[in-house]
């Protein structure tokens, strides 16, 4: 079956985080044909703390950058587990 790998960037997005994650998973494409991965680029707002609750709620993937590499590292880190 073809999966399709979401990845979603995140830096100091504490206010569209949760809305983007839940968006995403309230799809009506069946759950196994996608994987989502979220990455954080070591935000100082609470973005984490709201990205870690949704992990908990909906298991997906979750990378915690504790450098900010900007969003072409935080991509790449994704790409390095994606599966789609």
């Amino acid at each position: 079956m073809l999966k399709v790998s979401i990845i979603v960037p995140s830096y100091n997005h504490s206010s569209f985080v949760c809305a983007t994650i839940e968006s995403i998973m309230n799809q009506t494409a069946a759950r196994s044909s996608y994987e989502l991965i979220v990455v954080d680029d070591c935000s100082p707002d609470d973005s984490v703390q709201k990205i870690r609750c949704l992990q908990e709620k909906y298991d997906f993937v979750f990378i915690e950058s504790k450098v900010n590499t900007g969003v072409n590292g935080a991509i790449e880190r994704a790409l390095e587990v994606c599966r789609g």
